[in-house]
């Protein structure tokens, strides 16, 4: 897109100068899309032609010669020089001219035919009338008029000039021509007035004035783009240059300006100075354009949709008066931007297709129309989407984020996983990105990756409680992860506690427990893995009981010689046996032993749970696999010892349910979507 590209340089929250100063050669206005930047040097040109113009204009019509510095002809030479220099930059800023979109020119001549052609009519023109003009008489005039449409035809054939401001070109020169008749048949004397002061208002140069004038004035207010002006300046601005030229060659010399070469003179000022009025006209209005455009994205970024819209609407109706609106996108995106927040969504997708018949390559503009086919619940239609918008731009965070939410409602995991690391990769100060990956990690039980995922999220929105309440539950999840691969480790299928886990994760550590009371109690029935299939659990359980039943308790020996089991087989029952309360621990004498009579000696009061630790910058290259979060395990994995007595695990309440992935859709006031296109002076994209 846009842009601006960012794709383009531009500030956070204010005009970005570089980047809205254009290149000596432009864009060509016709081209679509097409972006209206202002200043450059073209204005800067153009100002100083005027005031060079301003400066001369005093001196030429001064009409006294101590006005002239040094003498007649160093003044003559100052003009055909200033002028000619002034013609051949101004040439050179219409070939450098990029035109980038279809080409309308229809004409049957080519444009390079074209060219040669009218540089051939200038040099001929020029060059006889360097040898024989001051011999051919009148016929100068026919030269002098044929060298005009040969200059027209060279500016016709430059790329960014369209078929519409050609055919107003021509009638501008024609224009022209005509009313520079009116001094020039009059000075070669040909049907010359009697009166020489009073020549401007005989029928003949008044038709000749009128006719010129109307052709003029009507051609220059229908011209289109900024290289029409250009040229329009260039035609005006050669009058100038054919004064001093005829002066310097001594074709119907006077040694001063006469009546007729001031009447010439103010021609060519008058239509040269006009283009260029219009020209900076146009800047001013591309400047109003720009300032209500920038408007409506600082007032999207602060929530103010309604009060976008109408900075949108006022852009809009800056590029009709202009002529753009059918080759500027970015109003109409902005306009769209604002329905898509305002949940407008059918009139959101009008204005984004307007603005993407215009600019096919809006990479945010075919994200956010993803968006809202994946909000129908066609995601098909919104995979292809996000699949366009990345073919154009491979670095749009946003467009891989909600690729990713879109694989996750497929249940293609492991897609959605790697379109969430490319998210992070191009942006690691995503928060959703952050955030949908690590729900989908907590989804698939993968607690201790999460936990870093929620933490870079909390770094980018410190007041976002979803991520607060994302590592408090993951961190709860992960010590009840640890408790139940503690079970496991024993030797009990654990299958059951991880489905505790999954269905009611705040009530785990009361529910694991009386789940566990059951199998001792026989309520439930006990199974077991696979290697420890060969242990009969229960006949142990019952013997244990016996054996602790007596006053002086039984060591871990007598337990062993009771159940005929070794000391890492005695593991299971016996933490089953502790972990329910049936048995615990006791010093009779100087012997450390289990009991089961009497009750458990009361736990020291569990600390409160830490805070969350301070959560860790996002990383910057989102593929790297986060660090595994080691949390200290409720359950024994190796021998029980029987000098210390077994904890239960800690109970934390953890808070609501995970909710489901997160479009780029927002569903909180603390966060804010970039904008669809790419404005030079505050998006990205």
């Amino acid at each position: 897109m846009a842009e601006g590209e960012d794709k383009s340089g531009s500030t956070a929250n204010g005009f970005s100068l570089s980047s809205i100063v254009r290149p000596f050669g432009e864009q060509s206005e016709s081209d679509r899309p097409f972006i209206p930047l202002v200043g450059g040097p073209r204005l800067f040109i153009l100002l100083l032609y005027v005031s060079v113009l301003i400066a001369a204009s005093l001196e030429f019509f001064a009409g006294k010669e101590y006005l002239w510095y040094g003498s007649w002809d160093i003044y003559n030479t100052y003009v055909f020089v200033v002028s000619g220099v002034f013609v051949f930059i101004g040439v050179v800023m219409l070939f450098t001219t990029k035109k980038l979109g279809q080409d309308d020119y229809d004409l049957p001549i080519p444009r390079p035919l074209m060219g040669m052609l009218g540089f051939i009519m200038l040099a001929a023109s020029g060059i006889v009338l360097v040898f024989y003009g001051k011999d051919i008489g009148a016929w100068a005039i026919l030269l002098s008029i044929t060298l005009v449409y040969g200059f027209l035809m060279i500016l016709l054939s430059v790329k960014g000039m369209g078929m519409h401001d050609s055919m107003r070109l021509t009638l501008y020169a024609t224009g022209i021509i005509f009313m520079i008749m009116v001094p020039v048949h009059e000075a070669f004397g040909v049907l010359k007035t009697e009166e020489q002061d009073q020549y401007f208002f005989t029928a003949l140069n008044l038709a000749l004035l009128v006719i010129g004038m109307f052709l003029a004035l009507v051609s220059v207010q229908s011209l289109q783009t900024r290289d029409g002006y250009l040229g329009a300046w260039l035609i005006g601005a050669m009058a100038i240059f054919l004064i001093a030229f005829h002066e310097q060659l001594g074709i119907v010399s006077s040694g001063t300006y006469s009546p007729y070469d001031r009447g010439l003179a103010l021609i060519g000022i008058t239509f040269s100075f006009l283009p260029v009025a219009m020209y900076v006209w146009r800047e001013k209005i591309y400047i109003f354009l720009w300032s209500r455009l920038r408007n409506a994205n600082v007032l999207i970024e602060a929530g103010d949709y309604k009060g976008a819209l109408i900075h949108a609407d006022a852009a809009i109706r800056q590029c009709s008066h202009a002529g753009i609106e059918d080759r500027f996108a970015l109003p109409w995106s902005i306009k769209a931007d604002a329905h898509y927040r305002l949940r407008e969504y059918d009139k959101a997708k009008v204005f984004y297709e307007t603005a993407l018949k215009i600019d096919p390559n809006d990479s945010v503009a075919w994200s956010h129309i993803g968006n809202m086919y994946a909000f129908e619940g066609k995601l098909e239609d919104a995979m292809k989407s996000f699949d366009r918008a990345l073919q154009i731009d491979p670095g749009n965070a946003e467009a891989w984020n909600n690729k990713g939410a879109v694989y996750q409602s497929l249940r293609m995991y492991e897609d959605a996983i790697i379109s969430f690391d490319k998210a992070i990769s191009h942006e690691p100060s995503s928060f959703d990105a952050h955030m949908n990956k690590a729900r989908l990690l907590s989804k698939l039980g993968h607690s201790n990756e999460a936990v870093p995922e929620y933490q870079a999220a909390l770094v980018i929105n410190p007041r976002s409680q979803d991520a607060q309440n994302g590592i408090q539950r993951e961190f709860h999840r992960a010590k009840c992860l640890d408790v139940v691969d503690g079970w496991e480790q024993m030797g009990l299928d654990a299958s059951p506690l991880r489905a505790i886990l999954d269905q009611d994760p705040a009530n785990f550590v009361k529910k694991t427990k009386e789940f566990l009371a059951n199998v001792v109690e026989e309520r439930t029935q006990l199974t077991v893995l696979p290697s420890s299939e060969h242990i009969d659990v229960n006949g142990a359980i019952k013997s244990i009981l016996r054996a602790t039943e007596k006053e002086e308790g039984a060591t871990l020996e007598t337990l062993m010689d009771a159940t005929h089991l070794s000391q890492h087989n005695l593991i299971l029952p016996l933490a089953l046996l502790m972990e329910t309360d049936h048995v615990h621990f006791a010093t009779i004498g100087r012997k450390q032993v289990y009991v089961s009579r009497g009750r458990a000696p009361e736990k020291p009061p569990e600390p409160p749970p830490p805070p969350p630790p301070e959560p860790e910058p996002p990383p910057v290259v989102a593929k790297t696999k986060p660090k595994k979060t080691v949390v200290p395990s409720a359950k024994p994995k190796g021998k029980p010892k029987p000098e210390k007595k077994k904890e239960k695990p800690k109970e934390e309440k953890p808070k609501a349910e995970k909710p489901k992935p997160r479009f780029f859709r927002r569903e909180r006031r603390e966060l804010e979507e970039p904008t669809a296109s790419i404005l030079v002076f505050s998006r990205k994209k």
